[in-house]
């Protein structure tokens, strides 16, 4: 897992995020166990970066936190973030406690992908991977701040072009 972050951060092209959104579970890599933060911050360096754990937490490094100017003054939206106990700044690790908007509140802030080329691009690469594992169909409930059709645009239009 932390070899495949590390990988995703070195081909990130600068201003993007590395974002792993969706359901991390430690059953899912060969560890067997969640990252620690020290070792999210050591795979993906400078790049920011967000790995949702199975929409209960999330984890955003040190570059993340920079982009998004959380520091010990920010008033969070709803949700828990933990702080360090001696500087009071926050850790990285967002809590969906007692809900999940601090999870999705962050994600937002992230960068879109500037063009819709660039968009269909990575919905094409993200169905790819789906169909390297055998699934050839999945639904999406919506939520966390999507909103049809604005954000569903590039599935759309791969749909109608069939690619």
């Amino acid at each position: 897992a932390l070899a495949m972050l590390r990988e995703q951060a070195a081909r990130t092209p600068r201003g993007q995020w590395v974002r792993v959104v969706g359901g991390w579970s430690r059953y899912q890599f060969e560890e067997r166990r969640l990252p620690t933060l020290a070792e999210i911050n050591e795979a993906t360096g400078d790049v920011p970066t967000y790995v949702l754990h199975l929409y209960a937490m999330a984890w955003v490094n040190k570059a993340a936190l920079r982009a998004l100017g959380y520091t010990r003054h920010t008033t969070f939206p709803l949700g828990e973030v933990q702080l360090d106990a001696a500087s009071g700044e926050p850790t990285g690790v967002l809590l969906a406690k007692p809900g999940a908007l601090i999870l999705y509140a962050t994600l937002k802030h992230a960068p879109t992908l500037a063009t819709a080329a660039e968009r269909e691009d990575s919905t094409r690469r993200y169905y790819r991977e789906l169909n390297r594992f055998g699934v050839t169909s999945a639904v999406d409930p919506g939520g966390g701040g999507q909103e049809f059709p604005t954000h569903y645009a590039a599935v759309r239009a791969l749909a109608a072009r069939r690619a």
